[in-house]
This record gives structure tokens, C-alpha cells and sequence, in this order.
């Protein structure tokens, strides 16, 4: 078993692991999908007309900006085929699909467009290579566009028309990513366009899509910037305000950016990204999952329900530790970090033991062979939960299960009511807490 500990280096490992399943869906379908919130209006508040001309402010604005090498693009997690093209290799030459098809009408553009689309294309990180990826998506939009400004305006039309609209945003979207400032603005000036245009297409769809990974990919590369992780959960909140029937792609997505926006304590940005996916899709196993989620997230300031099987065949009930400050800790025999934190752990916890200080560790180990050993080489001598059935071990944990916990080790400080303190507590800030805690009940200070 191996568990993840809760550091900026999981940030993207999260964000993959969970946003993975999304590329099944990333360019999905050329029919209706979605619903606008807004009653289908504009931004101005006006009707949007689908046969109206398609603003196109944005589209065209050229790029000189390099593109990324072949293996970063290949890493990222949304890629995916074209729904409905040909299962041709990206670097394989294809035959003409449209050979038969009168020139330059829509079908035939659109099958020059999925050829072009086909050729390979240098690999590497030289200069060279960089340049070719920067023409060969530059030649991408350029034939992108030509073919939705043939067919935005037929409604029959639409099919090809989004697939043109797929591709136009999937050339941005490399060119964004690798650094083009005016690539980014085109996409997002993109993605209005379209849905100002039809918010209940599939082509406004796509566009809002790919401006949604375009904040993953920035998430990922964030580190410690933490404004990029928010931009990500608005980006997020905004894709299933304005696409709630796209729940494949809706459901995930919120769920990535409220996890990862636990990994770095915007504790508000994730209660926002849970609220909305349990209250957009209520009957789903996600919203059930963000219902416990929540119930973590704003437990501060709130009663802590602290029970479960002891490793004694005893069951601890919720208020029975009432009366003295109890340190509720997370934790698993294979978690490296929680090894790596357990001597500061000991040292710091030791002093208060006679002022009452109580500890209650959750394990979350599978074997109980290897709990046992593992409590006896440290030495611990906390209350233990752990149960005796194997499928309420694990992440099966009855109490991290109620509170939605999917990350260790983890640490929660309750005071002598039984109200949390803190949910985020780690090994350097405890003793302060504990401090502050033990004073205020008039208890001896630290020994």
C-alpha cells in the first residue's frame, strides 16, 4: 500500500491521478451538450442567435511563440483521438480520407484538415524541432479557421464545424501552453466567441474544455503559486456552471481542483469546487464522496466525532475522550512522510502526557501483522483504531470514510470540548497550539 503524503509534489501527481480519466472524453461527440445557466443569453444579455455571425475577434491572431516538445504534449493526461476520426498515428502520413469529395467544399477541407493534422512532426527539444511544432500548429488554426468560417453559419454544417472548432483549440491550447501569451488570450477569446454564439453546443463545449485544461496544465507546473491552483478551481467551477450536462468531463474536473486545492490549504477554494459538484450532480458516487469531503473541510470550530474499533476488541463511542485536549492523528505504517514526522511527533507531544493530553491514532495500515510490529519498534502508546473486519481497514476506515480523509498523514488538534482546533496541524506548529490550549484550561503549561 502506498500512501501519499500531503506536500506540494503531490499537487500534480493528484491532478493526473485523478483528471487521467477524463481523456476519454476530451474531445467527445459532435452533438448538443451542456445547458446555459443563464437562460442562453450573452454576456450583453442578449439572445444568442446561432445563425448570427460568429465573432471572431480573437480568431486568427497569429502566434510566434514555441511550441512543446513531443513528450511533454504526449504526457498530458487530457490527450486523446478526435471522436468519430480515424485511429491514425499522429506520425504516421495517412491516405486522403476525401480523394472523392469535390474540392474545397467543407467535407473535403475537413479532410485535409484531419491529413494535416496527421503529419508527423520533428520530435525533440531543439530549436528545430520547437520551430516545426510552432508551423505545424500555426498551419493547424489557419486551416481551422477557413473551414469554420465556411460552416458556423449552416446548422446542417455543425458537425464539421465543431470537429474544425476541436482542432483550432487543440493547436491554441499547445501553443499556450508553451508560453505564448497571445495563444492564451485567443483561447479564452475563443471560448467566449463559441458560446456567445450557442451555449448549448457542442462546439462551446469543446472550447470551454480546452480552456479548462489549459488551467490544469498551469496547476501543474504552479509549485508554490497558489494563484494558479485558484485560477484552476474557478476554471473548473466555470466549465460545469456553464456545461452541467457534461458530466463525464464536469464531475472529475471539480474533483481534481478541490483536491488539489486541499493540497495547498485553500481550504475556501475546495469548499467551493465540493458545494458546486454536490449540488449540480446530487445522485452521483462524487457527490456523495464531497458530502464527506465537506464535512472535513468545515469542521473547524465544530464537534469532532471521534469512534471506531480499538485494537483491543473495545469500540471507542464520538464523546467519550470529552474533558481533555485530544490530538487525533492519521497515519499508515508504509507512509514514508509519516515515519520521516514521527521522532519531532514524540518529542513534542512527550511533555504534555501529564497534562492530560490524549492521542488517538487512526491507522490506516491493511495488515494488522504490520500495525503491531510497527507500534512496538516505536513505542507508541496511543489509542489505536483499527478494525478487525479487513474491509473496514484501509482507506475503508469507517472514520475516514465519514470525514472524507484521503491523505496521510493528517493531523486534527481538539480541545477539551471536543470542538476542533485545527485540522491542518503538523509537527512544528503543535507545541504552540498545545501551549495555548493547556493554558487557557488552567492546566500545568509544558513541563
Amino acid at each position: 500500500m502506498a500512501i501519499s503524503t500531503r506536500s506540494t509534489a503531490l499537487a500534480a501527481a493528484a491532478l493526473i491521478g485523478t483528471l487521467a480519466a477524463l481523456s476519454l472524453f476530451s474531445l467527445e461527440g459532435c452533438g448538443k451538450s451542456g445547458a446555459n445557466p443563464d437562460g442562453a443569453t450573452s454576456q450583453d444579455g442578449k439572445k444568442a442567435d446561432a445563425d448570427s455571425a460568429l465573432p471572431t475577434a480573437s480568431l486568427g491572431n497569429p502566434t510566434s511563440a514555441p511550441a512543446p516538445n513531443a513528450q511533454t504534449a504526449a504526457a498530458n493526461p487530457f490527450d486523446s483521438p478526435v471522436a468519430g476520426e480515424p485511429s491514425q498515428a499522429k506520425n504516421q502520413t495517412p491516405t486522403d480520407p476525401q480523394a472523392t469529395l469535390k474540392k474545397d467544399s467543407p467535407e473535403w477541407l475537413l479532410g485535409q484538415l484531419l491529413v494535416m493534422r496527421a503529419e508527423p512532426v520533428a520530435g525533440g527539444m531543439t530549436p528545430q524541432a520547437t520551430s516545426a511544432h510552432t508551423e505545424h500548429n500555426q498551419k493547424l488554426i489557419n486551416a481551422s479557421l477557413e473551414l469554420i468560417e465556411k460552416t458556423h453559419s449552416q446548422k446542417a454544417l455543425e458537425p464539421i464545424f465543431t470537429r474544425a472548432v476541436q482542432i483550432l483549440c487543440e493547436a491554441r491550447l499547445e501553443l499556450a501552453t508553451s508560453g505564448s501569451a497571445a495563444d492564451v488570450k485567443s483561447l479564452q477569446d475563443d471560448a467566449e466567441a463559441f458560446y456567445r454564439r450557442d451555449p448549448n453546443s457542442a462546439a462551446a463545449e469543446e472550447a470551454g474544455w480546452h480552456l479548462a485544461r489549459l488551467a490544469h496544465t498551469n496547476a501543474l507546473q504552479a509549485k508554490n503559486d497558489r494563484r494558479k491552483i485558484q485560477a484552476f478551481a474557478i476554471a473548473a467551477r466555470n466549465f460545469a456552471t456553464r456545461f452541467p450536462k457534461s458530466e463525464a468531463k464536469a464531475l472529475p474536473l471539480l474533483a481534481s481542483a478541490g483536491r488539489t486545492c486541499e493540497l495547498y490549504h485553500l481550504d475556501v477554494e475546495a469548499i467551493n469546487c465540493f458545494a458546486m459538484l454536490q449540488e449540480k450532480f446530487p445522485k452521483t458516487p462524487p457527490a456523495d464522496q464531497a458530502i464527506a469531503i465537506l464535512r472535513r473541510l468545515e469542521l473547524k470550530g465544530k464537534k469532532v466525532k471521534i469512534f471506531g474499533e480499538t485494537t483491543d476488541g473495545r469500540f471507542l463511542k464520538a464523546g467519550q475522550l470529552v474533558g481533555k485536549p485530544v490530538l487525533v492523528v492519521f497515519w499508515s505504517s508504509d507512509s514514508d512522510a509519516f515515519q520521516e514526522m514521527l521522532p519531532q511527533l514524540k518529542t513534542v507531544t512527550s511533555p504534555y502526557a501529564r497534562s492530560g493530553l490524549r492521542i488517538v491514532g487512526v491507522c490506516l495500515d491493511e495488515d494488522k501483522a504490520a500495525m503491531d510490529a510497527f507500534i512496538a519498534k516505536n513505542e507508541l502508546k496511543w489509542l489505536q483504531l483499527f478494525y478487525s473486519d479487513a474491509d473496514k481497514r484501509h482507506w475503508e476506515h469507517p472514520m475516514a470514510q465519514y470525514y472524507g480523509v484521503h491523505d496521510i498523514p493528517a493531523m486534527w488538534l481538539v480541545d477539551q470540548e471536543g470542538v476542533a482546533v485545527d485540522t491542518h496541524v503538523t509537527a512544528e506548529s503543535l507545541d504552540g497550539q498545545l501551549r495555548y490550549l493547556i493554558a487557557n484550561e488552567g492546566s500545568p503549561q509544558r513541563q
